[in-house]
């Protein structure tokens, strides 16, 4: 796996990095309880595979977690015919060629090819992360709901759809969990990119520590897990006006969080208690007196780490989603499809 870093490297005082996507795993991993209570909900899920779409992975198996059914459909996923072939097109191949899947809901989380869910005798739900990245006002438009990561954009998207609700990110709990056992071998860590509004902060911050500050580039999963549970310090780049999911994977490995106190950041998690807040101009000041005082520094990464493990896992988020779309009557338990999903793709009885 071929990463950018800084830091960690010959002459450093830090140790080298191992990836755990380059070593030889051993022995199971963490275990995710098996059923759920109420009736399991067939659900085709289309989106990119990880790390282009982080959130759909943590969605997927959340869904599965609670015992629902999902057939995932994109690049990369278990299911895909390409960008051009409409859904029910798609679907109706698979149900040729192989184990037939009837869903109660289509779910849409926004990727990088649009499909033409039309003609699908079921709802659709559209998941949105952030209106700014995509324009995807038509489908918000045709589902029958949509759900937001990002609270400042609920008013501009019920506009468009009044069955439009903001649920916080949520993180893999068998991915992202802390280690006890790990030692913090890493003072400060950076991952991400900073952004041209960020990149004077965090030069001012590299000069101030040195190589006590590691930086990475894009990681994700286990890899960006193993590099958390091993840092007392994450540093999570973010514009000012906005939240990423970045931020409640570094709190549940175990990691001081220091991010900008934005609209849904604050929403689900205390400035101070939970993550340690702060504004681009004292970037430097949060993060030496963070080093400084051990005590404050291991109070907000265990409060953190709890509060996320406790609220903010996906399989508790598909939990509240799927209540939501439960109590606002969106969901069938009991699929009525159509007969073409019953043909084969030339026509003739499958």
């Amino acid at each position: 796996m071929a990463v950018e870093t800084s830091g960690g490297g010959q002459g450093s005082s830090l140790p080298p990095i191992v990836w755990p996507s380059q070593r030889v795993r051993i022995g199971p991993g963490p275990k995710v309880s098996e059923g759920a209570e109420g009736v399991a909900v067939h659900i085709l899920f289309i989106a990119d595979a990880a790390p282009v779409n982080v959130i759909s992975e943590g969605l997927i198996g959340g869904l599965r977690s609670v015992g629902h059914e999902v057939l995932s459909y994109g690049p990369g996923l278990e299911v895909f015919f390409g960008s051009e072939v409409p859904i029910r097109d798609a679907l109706r191949m698979h149900n040729w060629r192989g184990p037939r899947f009837y869903p109660d809901l289509v779910w849409y989380s926004e990727s990088r090819f649009w499909p033409d869910w039309e003609g699908l005798d079921c709802p659709r739900v559209l998941t949105w992360a952030c209106p700014n990245c995509f324009d995807g006002s038509d489908m918000a438009r045709e589902a029958d709901a949509v759900f937001l990561f990002r609270p400042q954009f609920i008013a501009r998207v019920r506009e468009l759809n009044p069955r439009t609700w903001w649920v916080p990110y949520g993180v893999d709990g068998t991915v992202y969990y802390p280690d006890l056992t790990a030692p913090k071998v890493y003072p400060v860590v950076s991952t991400g990119t900073p952004g041209d509004a960020q990149a004077t902060h965090w030069a001012e911050l590299k000069a101030r520590l040195g190589d006590r500050m590691l930086f990475v580039g894009e990681v994700w999963g286990a890899d960006r897990a193993y590099l958390y549970r091993r840092s007392q310090i994450v540093v999570d780049w973010h514009a000012s006006d906005l939240w990423s999911d970045l931020t409640p994977m570094a709190m549940a490995c175990g990691a001081c969080d220091v991010a900008n106190a934005t609209p849904g950041l604050v929403d689900a998690f205390e400035p101070g208690r939970h993550f340690a807040p702060y504004r681009p101009e004292s970037l430097v000041e949060t993060v030496t007196s963070l080093l400084a005082d051990g005590e404050r520094r291991r109070r907000i990464a265990e409060e953190g780490c709890r509060e996320v493990l406790f609220r903010h896992t996906w399989r508790q988020r598909v939990d509240e989603m799927i209540s939501l779309l439960d109590e606002a009557k969106v969901i069938l338990h009991v699929a009525k499809l159509p007969s073409q999903f019953f043909l084969d793709p030339s026509g003739g009885e499958a």
